[in-house]
C-alpha cells in the first residue's frame, strides 16, 4: 500500500499537466487528409522516388518504405475483386480462402483474418445449434413427464 504522504488527494489529478492541446492534430490530419488519399500519395511518392531527378528522391523512397507502405499494408480491407465463397461447408470455405492466398489474391494476413473469422462464426453456429437441441430436449422431456407422470 502506498505511503500516505505520496497518495493522491481526492480530486487531485494523477496527470496534472494532461495531454497537450493540439496533440491529436496529427491523428486528425492522417484520418481526414492522408488516409483517404493514401493510394494516390503512395503512387506519386513512388514516381518521384523512382524518377531520381528530384533532389531528395532517395529520402522520398525512405519515407514511402518506412511510413506510408506499412500503414497501407495494415489496411486489411479485401480487394473489391475478391469473391468470398459464403455458401458451402466450412471445409470448402476454408479451402477457398487458402486458394485465394495461394493464388495471391489476398495476403496471408488477410487469409488468416478470414480463417479466424470463419472459425468464430462456426463456433457461434455450433453453440446456437446446441442451444436449440437443448430446448428441444427440454420440450420432449416435459411432454414425456406430463404424459407418464411425475
Amino acid at each position: 500500500m502506498p505511503k500516505e504522504d505520496t497518495q493522491y488527494k481526492p480530486g487531485q489529478s494523477g496527470n496534472p499537466s494532461g495531454r497537450p492541446k493540439g496533440s491529436c492534430l496529427k491523428q486528425k490530419l492522417y484520418r481526414e487528409v492522408i488516409y483517404p488519399r493514401r493510394q494516390e500519395i503512395l503512387k506519386r511518392a513512388l514516381e518521384y522516388a523512382m524518377d531520381g531527378k528530384i533532389k531528395g528522391s532517395m529520402s522520398i523512397m525512405v519515407v514511402v518504405l518506412n511510413h506510408i507502405l506499412p500503414v497501407m499494408m495494415k489496411d486489411n480491407l479485401l480487394p473489391d475483386h475478391v469473391d468470398l465463397k459464403e455458401n458451402g461447408s466450412l471445409v470448402e470455405q476454408a479451402d477457398h480462402i487458402k486458394n485465394l492466398v495461394n493464388d495471391k489474391h489476398i495476403t496471408p494476413e488477410q487469409g488468416n483474418t478470414l480463417l479466424i473469422s470463419l472459425k468464430a462464426n462456426a463456433e457461434i453456429k455450433y453453440k446456437e445449434d446446441l442451444e436449440k437441441e437443448l430446448e428441444s430436449l427440454k420440450t420432449e422431456f416435459k411432454t414425456f413427464r406430463d404424459k407418464f407422470g411425475k
